[in-house]
């Protein structure tokens, strides 16, 4: 299955339907934070984030 030619926004779309998603909406210059070990990103939105477990 080829999805190269689907946008992003479509697939975020769908994605954020499906069991194991979930989608965090952060509004535009809301600041945010994500750390994961070592890794540290802050910056401000707008952004959606998957959190895929599935």
């Amino acid at each position: 299955m080829d999805l190269s030619n689907v946008s992003t926004a479509e697939l975020v779309r769908e994605l954020s339907n499906r069991e194991g998603v979930e989608k965090i909406v952060v509004e535009p210059y809301q600041p945010y934070q994500i750390i994961v070990g070592e890794t540290h990103v802050s910056d401000s939105g707008p952004i959606v984030l998957l959190r895929v477990w599935d």
